[in-house]
Order: structure tokens, then C-alpha cells, then sequence
């Protein structure tokens, strides 16, 4: 458990964004959530301290992705995995 990594999960339903809030603060994750981009991007300027990785339905590029439908604990596992390879991967680089 990785209680240091912020979150921010952009989701337009209500009803998504509570059940990952829930599933990944479960899991020690400190999670913000904007329901747009546009309040995201607020979001992100105004808060103190890096955001770790972005969860979004939305993909502007390829990217690792986890399809919907999917469990708490698959949401977890594809989050813990995403942020250690990018740990390891800025490791390999210094």
C-alpha cells in the first residue's frame, strides 16, 4: 500500500467516480476527482503536491488502460502496477 500517491480521477458519473474513490482509498491512495476535463485541469493548478497518475475514461493518446466493466481489485492491481513501472522506469533514468 502506497499511501503517498495522489490520484485524480476524472469521471463524468456520479456513480463511477464514488465506487474508484472508495475502491482505491481503500487502498491507502489519497484520490481527487473532477467529473471534466476543464475542472481537472483547476484541480491539478491548484493542488499542492504531484499528482501521480491520472484515471480517466478519456484517452488522448495510447496509454495503459483497464476496460470497463471492472472490479475494486482489479482497479487497484492495474493502479499499483502502472505506478511502479513509472517509479522504476525514472530509477533506470537518474
Amino acid at each position: 500500500m502506497d499511501a503517498t500517491a495522489t490520484l485524480l480521477v476524472v469521471e463524468n458519473e456520479a456513480s463511477i467516480i464514488a465506487l474508484v474513490q472508495m475502491a482505491l482509498e481503500r487502498h491507502g491512495y489519497v484520490v481527487l476527482t473532477a467529473e471534466s476535463g476543464s475542472e481537472a485541469l483547476r484541480l491539478a493548478a491548484t493542488h499542492r503536491g504531484p499528482i501521480d497518475l491520472l484515471i480517466s475514461d478519456v484517452l488522448p493518446v495510447p496509454v495503459d488502460f483497464i476496460q470497463k466493466p471492472f472490479s475494486p481489485s482489479a482497479l487497484a492491481a492495474k493502479v499499483r502496477e502502472v505506478l511502479d513501472r513509472h517509479r522504476s522506469s525514472r530509477v533506470e533514468h537518474t
